[in-house]
């Protein structure tokens, strides 16, 4: 086969041609820190990468909802853990209240403290948790107690219905308790207000009886605030197993999205300065090349 100077000029040009390529590719990806600029340049790696990045997002906003759950069931343990205390505050109160000693006049000034201490629980039971009123049921823009001290009672304005959130494809949880179950043991007429409310009107009464009958009523609601308080227990601690779960799921389809797209620098580097090598050797032997002519021959 005959070659011809134009055969070789062109040859010259399309190899100086292919590494300055190759240079503008490696400088590409190394600037963008991407192993591919366009879905042209590897179509397999970019389905792949967007089925991860599609898991990532979905397993984001999973973490974020049982986040989300878990501060509701900690604002709720720690309102009922409240609860539990002012309640046993109470039944100290009645306890020494029942005692034939104590006068009139200080049992009115214990029936007092005890109306305080529905106005606590009360505004425990209107807990928020980002302007959302947790034990309202779906009514989460409405305080689900109110305190009429002067008629004697706590009225619920809230609904029973659950709150439940997305923690998986197929699986929900529900994160509350309307406070009419967690507060009033489905019971409008006999529950920790009511025996509340009882123990104050007893004390201003200066009934010792109706003292010593709020002993048992309000140990009765104690143990019924604390099995709501290991509900809400119970929940944080699966949301918060959730949690770790999605962090990990999280990570690692990170990693794994990172192995696809992201380029090896060391690797794009050194690719690069062999390229440059490549190229400036290309040059110098193109470039003694195109000075030969006949007259350095004739010479």
């Amino acid at each position: 086969m005959r070659i011809t100077m134009n055969n070789i000029y062109g040859s010259i040009i399309n190899n100086l041609d292919k590494l300055a390529d190759d240079m503008h590719t490696l400088n590409e990806t190394i600037s963008s820190g991407r192993k591919y600029t366009t879905p042209s340049d590897d179509p397999v790696s970019l389905i792949g990468a967007l089925e991860i990045r599609s898991i990532i997002d979905e397993t984001e906003q999973y973490e974020r909802n049982v986040t989300y759950g878990i501060l509701w069931a900690d604002n709720a343990e720690i309102a009922l853990r409240q609860t539990d205390e002012i309640i046993s505050r109470a039944r100290e109160i009645a306890v020494q209240m029942a005692n034939a000693t104590e006068s009139e006049a200080t049992r009115a000034s214990a029936a007092i403290e005890v109306g305080h201490l529905i106005e606590q629980i009360v505004a425990l039971g209107n807990s928020q948790v980002a302007g959302e009123y947790i034990f309202s049921g779906q009514k989460t823009n409405i305080a689900p107690f109110t305190y009429d001290s002067v008629a004697g009672t706590v009225t619920y304005n809230g609904d029973e219905n659950d709150i439940n959130i997305r923690v998986g494809r197929n699986n929900s949880a529900t994160i509350n308790k309307n406070g009419k179950d967690a507060f009033m043991d489905d019971d409008e007429t006999s529950n920790l207000f009511t025996y509340l409310i009882d123990l104050k009107e007893a004390l201003e009464g200066n009934n010792v009886s109706g003292i010593q009958d709020s002993l048992g009523s309000l140990s009765d609601a104690a143990d019924y605030i604390n099995e709501k308080v290991a509900d809400f227990g119970a929940k944080y601690n699966k949301l918060d197993m959730k949690k770790y779960i999605y962090a990990e799921l999280g990570l690692s389809n990170t990693e794994r999205l990172s192995d696809i797209e992201d380029t090896d620098l060391a690797e794009a580097i050194l690719n690069l300065q062999t390229k440059e090598v490549a190229y400036q050797a290309a040059l110098t032997a193109a470039s003694k090349v195109m000075q030969l002519s006949l007259v350095d021959f004739l010479r």
